[in-house]
């Protein structure tokens, strides 16, 4: 199994995490071999071993003063092993090979054009592959045959390093960075790729949720199933958020990290599956300096971990069958059940707070494993969201209006569980308003307008009712009182208005969790004697003097758009004007009143004037409003607004289905 080293980084910390399937029987039962490292022994770097409990370090591989030997890798049935070693004090790395005892010399099986680094073995123990260093920053994937020394280059482009061959003997994973349409940034960032050996097809099988991070150290498990790598950024190897993660290794979806275990990187699995090493980096809080590496041990469900014995530093693990080895560590025995929290309490009040958002956390916590967490509501399964916070399991639920009975159970990896219920009540809903219902909606200065609403709330409940009378120079009309009620009510209000104007009421609603529900309606009041309007002229619509929102056939904001209207009571006991109103945007939108059914003068500035129109080319009777602003009454200039709406509909639409504005050419005259 292979084992690199990327000398420049140093990574790894926590990330979150989602639960994973347990990894199946490796081919290695009963026995965990020994641990391959890498430690320093006075001027250069050895290769020791420790048991598969983290003890007994001894010696393995010293090429002498002056020369490294890095990067250990065990050959499949633990005969022997595959190291980088420099030729000489100071000089390039090679890659050789050894008895796993280290009795024998060791062979040198390449000869480097810079340096060859990263053996990883070929199941039957015929080739090995590693990484070769080409000139400035390149790098290939090679492969050497042990029986003849030949060396064949995968045929991949960007640069490849950190070889690791499958079990099956099909593929070989690998870190990889090449300017492809996944390279979307810079730097561009390394990803996981496998290739069979001869390299003529080649997958990702492991990519980053993340566009920011780099993949290195493939390390695959005993049965094949899965990849572990680490994560993190190659530019920032300390303070980077990185860890190493599992992958699977069919799909190439990210499960969940190992760990953590201070910073990690350079993962190795155990020959049984059941645990990985890494290269753990301590780093001080204070000064934020790495200190000395050393090798830590997790298990695989994170219920147990080790460190192993020895004076750091300690570096670039591989694990190993070894045969004799001793058997690995047992699991730890587990009789305790997880614990279980609501957030927020479900005593703190009678209603959820809306400030929740409907969103509740049930949060388990075990001494020993990761507890998994099922919950009901009233009854049905109940979708969570779940992720691993510190040694605690978080599962997020979204509740709708309404009353939840949970009840949740959470899970150890021993079977051990606990089960416990809350209650929510749940509004997120303001109260509901049918209405304002305003009559007549047109009306008379001095008659009496009578306003109404239902007004329910199937939550907390209605709390209090106000409706507000406004006209459309902001004045208040009428201001009626708040209004107390329960879980519905029905209300009826009049008042008497004093002048002519286009003017809306605003009814508000709150409910017992202080959620207010507005709606609103627009009603005309008229006089007969205020005054008569006419004008002839032009706008721009959709021009820089336009209200937002004007919607006009082909609209483009330069073309002038024309009008012509004149509208007033004959007598003072007429209940509807006489007039016209014409409004054409050149050959695109044509429209003619088809009778006026109320003007409504407000002083010698403004006036509204609405009835009945039709538009060329579409059928139907549509609902028209005119703005008129004479600037001979106050304003610096004239101006006009046209609102159209579907027909069958009323001016308290909340959209019109055509608007024209803006400042006006030609004239306008409001006789009040």
């Amino acid at each position: 199994m292979r084992r690199g080293l990327l000398l420049s980084a140093v990574l790894a910390i926590a990330l979150s995490s989602v639960a994973v399937a347990p990894v199946a029987d490796a081919a290695f039962p009963g026995q965990n071999g020994r641990i391959a490292y890498v430690t320093t022994a006075g001027d250069h770097r050895a290769i020791y071993t420790v048991d598969a409990r983290g003890a007994d370090p001894q010696p393995l591989i010293d090429l002498g003063s002056g020369r490294d030997a890095i990067n250990p890798a065990w050959s499949w049935d633990g005969q022997n092993i595959a190291f980088a070693g420099q030729t000489s004090p100071g000089g390039p790395f090679a890659i050789y090979v050894a008895d796993a005892d280290g009795s024998a010399p060791p062979r040198q099986v390449t000869t480097p054009p810079v340096s060859d680094t990263d053996p990883t073995w070929e199941p039957y123990g015929t080739q090995i592959a590693f990484t070769r260093m080409l000139d400035g920053a390149a790098s290939v994937i090679a492969i050497v045959t042990l029986s003849t020394e030949a060396v064949t280059t995968l045929p991949v482009p960007g640069v490849s390093m950190e070889p690791s061959w499958s079990p099956d003997g099909r593929s070989i994973a690998f870190a990889n960075k090449a300017p492809t349409a996944s390279c979307n940034q810079t730097p561009c960032r390394f990803e996981i790729f496998k290739a069979t050996p001869d390299g003529q097809t080649t997958r990702l099988i492991a990519w980053k949720p993340w566009w920011d991070f780099d993949l290195h150290h493939p390390d695959w498990s005993p049965d094949g199933s899965l990849i572990a790598v680490r994560i993190g950024q190659d530019e920032s190897p300390i303070y980077a958020p990185s860890g190493v993660f599992l992958y699977d290794a069919a799909s190439g979806e990210g499960l969940r990290q190992v760990g953590p275990c201070h910073i990690m990187s350079e993962p190795s699995f155990s020959p049984d599956g059941q645990w990985i090493v890494f290269t753990a980096t301590p780093v001080n809080m204070d000064t934020g300096e790495p200190g000395e590496p050393f090798l830590c041990a997790v298990r695989m469900d994170n219920t147990d971990h080790f460190f192993s014995e020895g004076s750091p530093p300690s570096s670039d693990p591989a694990w190993g069958i070894v045969p004799g080895s001793a058997p690995p560590p047992p699991p730890p025995t587990d009789t305790s059940a997880p614990t279980i929290e609501f957030r927020p309490d479900p005593s703190e009040g009678e209603w959820l707070d809306p400030a929740w958002s409907g969103s509740v956390s049930i949060v388990a916590t075990d001494d020993q494993s990761l507890p998994s967490i099922a919950c009901t509501d009233n009854g049905s399964e109940l979708s969570l969201i779940s992720g691993q916070v510190g040694s605690s399991t978080e599962a997020v639920a979204t509740l709708a209006d309404g009353v939840h009975d949970l009840v949740c159970t959470a899970t150890d990896a021993a079977g051990n569980s606990t089960t416990v219920s809350a209650t929510y009540r749940v509004d997120l809903t303001a109260p509901d308003i049918v209405g304002p219902m305003i009559a007549p909606i047109v009306a008379r200065v001095g008659d009496t307008i009578s306003l109404s609403a239902n007004v329910t709330d199937e939550g907390s409940g209605v709390q209090g009712v106000r409706f507000e009378a406004r006209g459309s120079s902001g004045n208040v009309l009428d201001d009626g009182p708040m209004l107390e009620s329960g879980s519905g009510f029905s209300f009826a209000e009049s008042f008497v208005p004093v002048g002519p104007d286009l003017s809306q009421v605003l009814v508000s609603a709150v409910d017992g969790l202080g959620l207010i529900g507005e709606s609103s309606a627009s009603f005309v009041t008229y006089d007969p004697l205020a005054g008569s309007v006419d004008g002839t002229g032009w706008i721009v619509p959709g021009g820089p003097t336009s209200e937002l929102g004007d919607v006009l056939p082909r609209l483009d904001g330069v073309q002038k758009a024309s009008f012509g209207f004149t509208a007033k009571y004959k007598t003072a006991s007429s209940i509807t004007p006489v007039g016209t109103l014409t409004f054409s945007y050149g050959s695109r939108f044509k429209l003619q009143s088809r009778e006026l059914s109320w003007l409504a003068v407000r002083d010698a500035a403004t006036a509204y004037l609405g009835g009945f129109a039709s538009i060329q080319g579409m059928d139907g009777e549509f609902p028209f409003v005119a703005v008129i602003f004479d600037g001979a009454g106050g304003f610096s200039g004239d101006q006009f607004e046209l609102r159209v709406y579907e027909p069958g509909t009323e001016i308290t639409s909340p959209t019109p289905l055509f608007a024209a504005s803006g400042d006006a050419g030609g004239q306008i005259q409001i006789r009040s």
